[in-house]
């Protein structure tokens, strides 16, 4: 017998390479999405291409759900690393799906 509900443990760790999207440098963040359901939001770590997120810097979160919500209503999980910026949009970096 199956559980109904289930606990996803997921950790966001880094990203390389990253665009510079401000003058010299980034200020990147992530964005965990399932389908456009936004589940969770890192820390911003200002200039950086190259950015670690820790326990500090919202690294670790959980999704509860159930079997059924997450296989079969969930496209896919997403990940979007974005560049804050304070004034206008932020510019998207890179995904991951």
């Amino acid at each position: 017998v199956f559980p109904s509900g289930i606990n996803l443990l997921v950790e966001v760790v880094s990203a390389s390479n990253l665009p510079i999207a401000d003058i010299l440098s980034s200020d990147p963040y992530v964005l965990v999405k399932d389908g456009s359901t936004e589940r969770h939001r890192t820390d911003m770590i200002p200039n950086t291409l190259n950015p670690v997120w820790t326990l500090a810097t919202g690294s670790l979160f959980l999704i509860r759900t159930t079997l059924t919500e997450f296989f079969e209503y969930t496209p896919y999980m997403g990940f979007v690393v974005k560049d804050y910026d304070s004034l206008g949009g932020d510019e998207v970096l890179g995904t991951a799906i």
